[in-house]
């Protein structure tokens, strides 16, 4: 009985063995990596060719764009140049010509006398222009003037008759705006006396009204404006 049983077992254990090996072998073995590539149709390939040529094509028209726009530009300064060179060459043919007129008003009376008359005209509106600048010039001067010795005038009577200090009129730029002011003045010093100066100058100095130098005499004629002038000036002499 035991003789039969140890070789009834043998042969299963050998067959495990067997199977086990078989499987393992099968886990070691390397997998073959699949080697098939993609095909392209003759159709896919055309689109993509086509695709391609129109990004090339439309990148040259900016391109072409973009340089026949510096061409117009480029043009365009040229003819402002070429417009700029004959206006100067016109101008120098008119100083040659002025030039070869007073070569030959050395010889010729006629011409010396028109070149003559044309200078003197010239000269003549030239100091005409001046001396109107001038008289211009000293109206404004005396109506500045004119126009500080009214305002002291008038601060020195209102400090006479409401009491208010002179100096507290100096920034006033219109005998108007000085009445107001010392009106104010009288009626909050209802006293009437007459505020001190501090021993102060009792000629103050007034601006002329307006930051150029020019009083503010606007409102008045020509006329007006000289008459007021000249009948402030008699008066102060």
């Amino acid at each position: 009985m035991g003789t039969k049983l140890e070789g009834a077992t043998a042969p299963e254990a050998e067959v495990v063995k067997t199977t086990q090996g078989t499987e393992e072998e099968k886990q070691t073995e390397p997998k073959e990596e699949s080697t098939v590539e993609r095909t392209y149709t003759q159709k896919e390939l055309d689109k993509a060719l086509g695709k391609g040529l129109e990004s090339i094509n439309r990148q040259l028209s900016e391109k072409n764009k973009a340089l026949a726009a510096k061409e117009a530009e480029l043009e365009e300064t040229r003819k402002t140049s070429t417009r700029k060179l004959e206006d100067l060459q016109g101008e120098l043919e008119d100083i040659r010509d002025e030039h070869q007129q007073a070569i030959k008003a050395l010889d010729d009376d006629d011409v010396k006398k028109s070149y003559t008359d044309r200078a003197t005209l010239r000269k003549r509106e030239r100091e005409a222009a001046r001396r109107e600048k001038d008289a211009e010039d000293k109206l404004s001067k005396a109506e500045t003037l004119v126009y500080k010795q009214g305002l002291e005038a008038k601060a020195k009577l209102l400090h006479e008759e409401t009491g208010i200090p002179v100096k507290e009129l100096v920034e006033c730029e219109t005998e108007s705006e000085m009445e107001v002011k010392a009106l104010r003045y009288q009626l909050t010093h209802p006293t009437g006396e007459k505020a001190k100066d501090d021993g102060e100058d009792k000629s103050p100095k007034f601006d002329s009204g307006l930051s150029s130098g020019k009083a503010d005499l606007s409102g008045l004629s020509q006329e007006d404006r000289l008459a007021r002038a000249l009948a402030k000036m008699d008066k102060g002499k």
